[in-house]
């Protein structure tokens, strides 16, 4: 179903935007129609989802990060939704628009959040890349890709011996290229055992982010 998104997959080398902290004040000038799209893509970085918001995005449209990918609208709003059973505070600290082209918007972004349960309060840079689709009048979304701390965040995983406990739990996130129990490294695109854990993460977010009703108008099966 989503193929024709995955079509609008980044090409281009995130290197060249390093480092990843914004300075707000080198902040490129957007339209208000983009301006508007990004506030929106801010507001659910903040855990303060809304149909509105999810509007922005094509139904077929692609979000991708270091934990999941999400190949529909539907499963994009569960990321979303899902995000404050997650975390107890998301608090999107400033923005950088570094590029704006006729066919996408990259932003920096710092994000403190802190973990629900943990109490951790950490905070992350990453670079965002909003693909936009071409035939459309307004800024639709067709592929929206998060990457973190200055890392291609396309990764493979690699289990480590079992807790005790048999659960494999997330105790940190991509900044020290470890999650409890895995091991993550680079990989140069979406194979193998790396892809398949994102998309299920993905999938999952779906099913448990208690708003099932209203992401469906939104968009999904």
């Amino acid at each position: 179903m989503a193929g024709n998104s995955r079509q609008f997959e980044p090409r281009h080398d995130s290197s060249r935007f390093a480092p990843y902290t914004p300075n707000p004040q080198n902040s490129l000038p957007l339209p208000s129609d983009r301006m508007a799209m990004l506030r929106d893509i801010i507001s659910l970085y903040a855990g303060n989802p809304s149909e509105e918001a999810m509007r922005h995005y094509h139904e077929e449209s692609v979000y991708d990060d270091p934990l999941s990918f999400c190949d529909t609208r539907y499963k994009i709003a569960g990321q979303w939704y899902g995000l404050p059973k997650a975390f107890k505070r998301l608090n999107p600290k400033e923005y950088e628009v570094v590029e704006n082209e006729s066919d996408e918007v990259i932003f920096k972004l710092r994000l403190e959040y802190t973990i629900r349960g943990i109490g951790a309060t950490k905070l992350v840079d990453s670079l965002v890349t909003l693909k936009l689709d071409p035939n459309e009048e307004k800024p639709t979304i067709r592929y929206h890709r998060d990457q973190w701390n200055e890392k291609d965040h396309r990764i493979i995983w690699e289990p480590q011996p079992a807790r005790r406990s048999g659960r494999l739990e997330m105790s940190s996130f991509y900044p020290d290229n470890t999650l409890d129990g895995i091991q993550v490294r680079h990989r140069p695109s979406h194979e193998e055992l790396g892809y398949f854990f994102e998309e299920h993460n993905g999938n999952r977010l779906a099913k448990v982010a208690g708003t099932s009703e209203l992401l469906r108008e939104v968009g999904g099966d």
